[in-house]
């Protein structure tokens, strides 16, 4: 049986643009994720334009308090302290450590599918879809996604705003894949809802 969070579980791209003046980041992989977790997390906003207005949002306010680049790159532990502000609880945040702790592949088995997981990993452009061989940009290093569920075959369910069919379908990762990619930090949000 596979474990998903629930619906509302909303597929997003970190190149969205703001429907109102245009605005577009190009560093806000980690906001995304949030964004996305975040959703998962509440049951709100819950289709495509809503958690995108939120992504944006979330990139503003932590331009604006110095927690993120002018493009919209931010470490984890301001993904997490940005979080908290906007009233989430956080169930578990491992800061950025290169190699990760050895313990965030059970961390992941356990939680995949039962709370919303922001992954953050060192070599992006290692990720590549099990099912469509579909991978992110070449030269992508520490990039943030949104871990979802976990299928029966114990592949990982993901919302990667930086792969080509993120719009189209879940992404799903080996195990293996995600040790290519080096993970290097992780934020957990408790259900709100």
């Amino acid at each position: 049986m596979r474990r998903m969070l629930p619906d509302p579980l909303v597929r997003m791209t970190q190149f969205y643009r703001q429907k109102d003046d245009g605005t577009q980041f190009r560093g806000s992989c980690g906001q995304t994720a949030l964004a996305v977790c975040m959703a998962a997390a509440r049951g709100a906003p819950s289709d495509f334009e809503g958690v995108g207005e939120l992504m944006i949002r979330l990139t503003r306010a932590m331009i604006t308090a110095g927690l993120a680049a002018p493009n919209g790159a931010s470490r984890l532990t301001a993904l997490g302290a940005q979080a908290r502000a906007e009233g989430c609880a956080v169930a578990l945040e491992l800061p950025y450590q290169e190699p990760l702790l050895a313990n965030w592949r059970e961390i992941l088995r356990e939680n995949a599918g039962a709370r919303p997981i922001v992954l953050q990993v060192a070599r992006g452009e290692a990720l590549t879809d099990a099912e469509t061989g579909a991978h992110d940009d070449v030269g992508l290093h520490y990039h943030a996604f949104a871990v979802v569920g976990m299928q029966d075959d114990g592949l990982y369910i993901a919302v990667d705003s930086d792969n080509p069919e993120v719009l189209r379908r879940f992404q799903v990762y080996h195990e293996s894949t995600l040790v290519d990619a080096r993970p290097c930090g992780l934020l957990m949000l408790e259900m709100q809802r």
